[in-house]
């Protein structure tokens, strides 16, 4: 998938990310966040204080399984490496 997002027509682009994950995969996500709490409850975990993540289906399966997120933070842009912007900027775009 990164191959083709960066060798298409354009070069790798924020609008195009999903479409390109969708043309290789079948899915925009192939990750099932919905599995994801299960970690989280299994060791109690009932707050996250900060949650640094850009994904709204990561941030949506945590609340819906009753684990509350005091603060979404940003990445800081200095631990992004090349390239990560166009991932960011459509994570951003999609909510």
């Amino acid at each position: 998938m990164y191959n083709k997002r960066k060798h298409q027509v354009g070069g790798d682009r924020a609008e195009t990310y999903f479409s390109s994950t969708k043309d290789i995969a079948g899915v925009e996500d192939a990750r099932v966040q919905g599995l994801m709490p299960d970690p989280l409850k299994l060791f109690g975990i009932k707050t996250i204080d900060g949650l640094l993540s850009m994904s709204k289906d990561k941030y949506q399966a945590i609340t819906e399984a009753g684990i509350k997120v005091v603060k979404r933070m940003s990445l800081p842009q200095d631990l992004l490496p090349e390239g990560a912007d166009v991932e960011i900027k459509a994570k951003i775009a999609s909510g």
